[in-house]
């Protein structure tokens, strides 16, 4: 009977190690230098495939063409499906992990400034590299988050007067870059594995359903003109 009584604080303790060890193991695998995309086995993920497919008509009604089937090798069970528009620097990904869909529209503006609108709090779980602006709605439509993604941009356009950039390179290097970019900018975080577990209970949930001018306002990030100084 006594083991029960302190079995119960042991696992609260134990919870905050096992977020940290988790984002430890993540965060360095995404930062290997071998990382990239690779091509997506159609036969394994036929039918998230085809759950993608079914934004296909939406998506070229927008001015989007697909560009990648792919996943990263160091996530063989995650499906990433690309699409960039043909007249704005912008890419929408899908993904699919564990049974479950989600998406990031991202915007590229000048100056290594980008705007990404995910579809999970979980875009909110780590602190954004200088230069990027995220907001996350989750259980949020799709054609919903593309306006809200697009206000973002009127927003940071109009208040910071960022200009949109031009995208001179193939999806893959944008890609590879932006995820390296984040992983080596958490590693320079003090103690960061150790901050796995506020960010996961706390920054995450709290900062998940604002708009990115909201998040300026709260503090989170930058005012856009400032970035210009």
């Amino acid at each position: 009977m006594l083991h029960a009584l302190w079995m119960v604080p042991l696992a609260v303790l134990a919870i905050p190690a096992v977020i940290g060890l988790i984002l430890f193991v993540q965060i360095k695998a995404l930062s290997r230098p071998d990382l990239e995309l690779v091509p997506a086995e159609r036969h394994r993920f036929a039918s998230a495939i085809a759950d993608s497919q079914s934004h296909d008509a939406w998506l070229m009604s927008q001015g989007f063409n697909l560009v990648a089937c792919c996943r990263l090798n160091a996530m063989k069970g995650a499906l990433i499906t690309a699409w960039q528009h043909t007249a704005r620097p912008s890419y929408i990904c899908i993904y699919h992990l564990a049974n479950q869909r989600n998406y990031d529209m991202v915007t590229l503006f000048a100056d290594d400034v980008h705007l990404t609108t995910g579809s999970t709090a979980d875009g909110m779980l780590l602190p954004t590299a200088p230069g990027g602006y995220c907001q996350c709605f989750p259980k949020t439509g799709f054609q919903k988050m593309w306006q809200r993604h697009i206000e973002a941009e009127e927003y940071l356009i109009r208040s910071g007067a960022v200009a949109l950039s031009a995208i001179d390179r193939p999806f893959q290097e944008v890609f590879i870059e932006s995820i390296r970019r984040q992983a080596d900018y958490v590693q320079t975080i003090p103690f960061w594995p150790l901050r796995g577990a506020y960010w996961y209970f706390v920054r995450r949930t709290r900062l998940a359903g604002k708009t990115v001018s909201q998040l300026v306002a709260m503090g989170v990030y930058p005012r856009p003109a400032d970035l210009l100084q």
